[in-house]
C-alpha cells in the first residue's frame, strides 16, 4: 500500500460557496438546472432530486457557482451541518453550502468518504451547540486529511461504495413493493371496491375517525428526562423517521427504568404505526421489529392498529392522507399536531372486512420490505464501521 500524506480541503482542488440568484423567483425558478440547499434531502450518496431548479437566466447571476458531476458538496450550517453528496451533473447550491472540485490527483468517491468520516470534525468546528453552528469557507479549506495514492483511493471507495450501492438498490426495490401497495390501496378505498359478489364494482369513499380503527393514539415522553451515558436503551424523535424508515443513528441513552416507566405509558409493540407530529408533520414509519430496547420523544404519535384493522391498511390510510395531516397541524413557531387532533382526525375506510382483507393482501410486500431495511441496517453498520479503518489506513487494501 502506498503511503499517506497529508492534505487540507483546499489541496484537493477548488472550492466554491454557493450563491442564491437575488432577482424575481419567477424568473429564476422552474428551468433543468438542479439548486441544491440543506434542506434537500442530502441523505444518500448523490444528489437527491432539488425542490428547486433554476432556469437559464437564474443561472446566469451565479454563473461562478456552476458546480460539475464529479464533484462534493458538503452543508456547512445548521442541524445539517457536515452532510455530504456528490454531483452527477452541473449544479448550482446556495450560500450554505460549500463543493469541493477535485482535481486528477484526487478520486471524488475517496472525497466523499473522507467527507463521511469528518463529520464529526466538521460540525465542531462549526461549533457544534450554538444555537446556528456555520463553518465559513476559510475554516473549511484549512481541515486536513491524510490519503494514499489515487490507485489506492479508488481501491478503497470501491470497497465502500459497493456497500452503499447495494443499500441504494435495496431501497429502490422498498419504493417499488410500497408503491405497489399503495396503488392497492387506492383502488381499493378510493377508486373502486375490489369486488361485490365476484364482480367489480364502484363504491363511494368513506371516511372514520382514526381513533375509531385504532387501539390506542398516544406519544413519546412529555416531562424531561435524565441522560444514562454508555445505557443500551434509545430515546428516539421525530428526526429518526427518515424516508418511511426508522433510523437509529442518533439517539438519547436513558435508563432502564425510564425506558420502562415509558413503556408502561406507550405499550409500543411490533406492528404499530409512527408518525413525526412536531416539526416536520407527516413522516411515516411502521415498527417493524420487536422494540425491545427504544422509547420516544413527545415528536413523535404512536398509532396502534386494531388487529381486526391491520397495521398495513391503517399504515396506508395515514399516508393517503399526509397532505391533510400537514394541513392540520397549528402552531406560529412550531408546527405540531396534539393527540386530540388525531383522535378526530378522518381517514379512509369502507369497512373491517375489506380493511383486513387488504392487509392480508399485501403483507407479503411489507414483510419483505422489513426484511430490505433490516439488511441495509446490517449494510450501513458494516460500512460504518469499516469507514474509520479504511480512511486511516488500519485496514490495508
Amino acid at each position: 500500500m502506498s503511503e499517506w500524506k497529508e492534505y487540507k480541503f483546499s489541496n484537493i482542488g477548488k472550492i466554491v460557496t454557493g450563491k442564491t440568484p437575488r432577482t424575481a423567483i419567477s424568473d429564476n425558478y422552474g428551468g433543468k438546472i438542479p439548486f441544491l440547499s440543506p434542506s434537500d434531502d442530502m441523505q444518500t450518496k448523490y444528489v437527491p432530486i432539488t425542490a428547486r431548479c433554476l432556469t437559464e437566466k437564474g443561472l446566469s447571476e451565479v454563473k461562478n457557482c456552476l458546480i460539475p458531476s464529479n464533484s462534493i458538496c458538503v452543508s456547512c450550517i445548521g442541524s445539517d451541518m457536515g452532510k455530504s453528496v456528490i454531483t452527477k451533473e452541473p449544479i448550482v447550491t446556495n450560500q450554505q453550502i460549500n463543493s469541493i472540485i477535485p482535481s486528477n490527483e484526487f478520486d471524488s468517491n475517496f472525497i466523499y468518504y473522507v467527507m463521511q468520516s469528518k463529520r464529526k470534525e466538521i460540525r465542531f468546528m462549526g461549533g457544534n451547540g450554538t444555537a446556528v453552528p456555520i463553518l465559513n469557507k476559510t475554516a473549511f479549506s484549512n481541515l486536513t486529511f491524510f490519503a494514499p495514492s489515487l490507485f489506492d483511493q479508488r481501491r478503497i471507495a470501491s470497497i465502500l461504495s459497493s456497500l452503499d450501492d447495494k443499500i441504494a438498490v435495496n431501497r429502490r426495490i422498498c419504493e417499488n413493493l410500497e408503491a405497489q401497495a399503495q396503488a392497492l390501496f387506492k383502488h381499493w378505498f378510493i377508486d373502486f371496491a375490489p369486488y361485490k359478489n365476484r364482480k367489480f364494482v364502484e363504491s363511494e369513499l368513506g371516511i372514520i375517525p382514526l381513533s375509531e380503527i385504532s387501539e390506542q393514539i398516544t406519544d413519546g415522553v412529555h416531562n424531561s428526562v435524565k441522560d444514562e451515558p454508555n445505557s443500551n436503551y434509545m430515546l428516539l424523535s421525530c428526526k429518526n423517521i427518515v424516508g418511511g424508515v426508522l433510523s437509529k443513528n442518533s439517539y438519547r441513552s436513558i435508563s432502564k427504568s425510564t425506558f420502562e416507566s415509558l413503556r408502561l405509558r406507550t405499550k409500543l409493540a411490533k406492528g404499530d404505526v409512527l408518525l413525526s407530529s412536531v416539526g416536520t408533520i407527516g413522516e411515516i414509519a411502521i415498527v417493524e421489529e420487536e422494540p425491545i430496547n427504544y422509547e420516544f420523544q413527545r415528536s413523535v404519535a404512536i398509532v396502534k392498529p386494531k388487529k381486526t384493522i391491520g397495521t398495513y391498511f391503517l399504515y396506508n390510510a395515514l399516508l393517503a392522507s399526509k397532505a391533510r395531516l400537514q394541513h392540520a397541524a397549528h402552531g406560529a413557531v412550531q408546527q405540531c399536531l396534539f393527540i386530540g387532533d388525531l383522535k378526530k382526525f378522518e381517514v379512509i375506510y369502507s369497512d373491517t372486512e375489506k380493511a383486513s382483507r387488504y392487509n392480508e393482501t399485501v403483507k407479503p410486500l411489507f414483510e419483505e420490505i422489513a426484511n430490505l431495511h433490516q439488511e441495509n441496517l446490517r449494510l450501513s453498520s458494516l460500512r460504518d464501521t469499516l469507514l474509520p479503518k479504511l480512511m486511516s489506513g488500519e485496514i490495508k487494501v
